[in-house]
């Protein structure tokens, strides 16, 4: 109840205030909000980064006005300094990864791409608008030289290949909606089963799910696939804590905030000030910390409080305060 006459002021307020009533609450409230559970006894705080890997297929039925090759094209330039920062700091990270950036190309059969994958149905939610056309239309169906944006084999050898030991997660296949309203069974086993397909190649066997959007559902078809642990915000007020275990076996971890605000108006030292304590609480209380984002963020966000925020976790853990897991490396907790 609270939260929502909070959200309705909030979204009363011009955008200059709205940021400025953000920040207040942030600092008089107890957050991050910490929830603990006496199963769990950690020597020392953990921080997680998951990242969702995309280029163009997240954003084609966006209902912002976004470039698809723009961000496509940014989010191939931040991926070498990205990894090239966390592989320097020995930050290993989790990559959920859309399946059809592993394939080397793709060609139109029966007058379409993936003729043989089930399409969703004609839907709408809070993110995206898919009212026409069909949802392979914007697959250029070429190769990851002709069309970075839509492949990315080479991207992915880059991330095995690397020093540091990073994990490979599932993002499914084309990006679609998981949640019961705007999927179907026969949908989500196809998204599944092609994305673990085009893995294979790679010998990579994911056992983490990030859902598209951020958008849950279809869990039980999650657990049969095979996967162990997914990110899951069930509850707002569960920033910090620990992994808890759903009615069907599977583990899932909270994501605590996103690396990335898209919102103009936010000062990134500020932003930079609020990751920190966000780690701070983490190590303070023996909890675990996850980190999101998208690799597609704008270069000054990036500069200015992204990169920072990787040498924070560099010292602390350095310091002995911190741990940095992968998603896959909760499971042994």
């Amino acid at each position: 109840m609270i939260k929502k006459i909070y959200n309705q002021i909030r979204s009363s307020l011009p955008q200059k205030y709205q940021i400025e009533l953000s920040k207040f609450v942030f600092r008089i409230t107890d957050k991050p909000f910490f929830v603990n559970d006496e199963n769990y006894d950690l020597k020392k705080g953990i921080v997680v980064v998951s990242a969702d890997f995309e280029l163009a297929w997240a954003w084609r039925y966006s209902k912002k006005k976004i470039n698809i090759s723009e961000i496509a094209e940014r989010e191939r330039n931040n991926f070498h300094i990205i990894i090239n920062r966390l592989n320097e700091l020995d930050i290993p990270i989790t990559w959920a990864t859309v399946g059809h950036l592993f394939l080397d190309s793709c060609k139109r059969e029966n007058g379409k791409a993936h003729w043989d994958m089930y399409r969703p149905n004609y839907f709408e939610n809070e993110y995206w608008k898919y009212k026409y056309g069909d949802w392979f239309d914007i697959d250029p169906c070429g190769n990851y030289k002709s069309d970075p944006g839509f492949y990315a084999p080479d991207l992915i050898e880059i991330i095995l290949n690397s020093k540091t030991n990073h994990e490979i997660a599932c993002h499914s296949f084309s990006h679609c909606d998981f949640s019961e309203r705007n999927s179907y069974s026969k949908l989500i086993d196809a998204e599944l089963s092609e994305c673990r397909k085009s893995m294979d190649k790679f010998g990579i066997r994911p056992v983490s799910f990030v859902f598209p959007g951020n958008l849950y559902g279809s869990f039980d078809h999650l657990k049969k696939a095979g996967f162990k642990i997914i990110r899951y915000k069930a509850n707002d007020s569960k920033e910090l804590g620990y992994p808890e275990i759903l009615k069907n076996g599977l583990m899932a971890i909270h994501d605590s905030i996103a690396l990335d605000v898209y919102e103009d108006g936010w000062d990134n030292n500020y932003l930079l000030w609020k990751y920190k304590k966000y780690i701070d609480k983490a190590i303070d209380k023996k909890a675990i910390c996850h980190f999101w984002f998208h690799p597609s963020l704008q270069y000054k966000q990036l500069e200015e409080y992204f990169l920072p925020i990787l040498n924070y976790i560099h010292s602390q853990r350095e310091n002995g305060k911190l741990e940095v897991l992968t998603m896959e490396q909760l499971i042994t907790l």
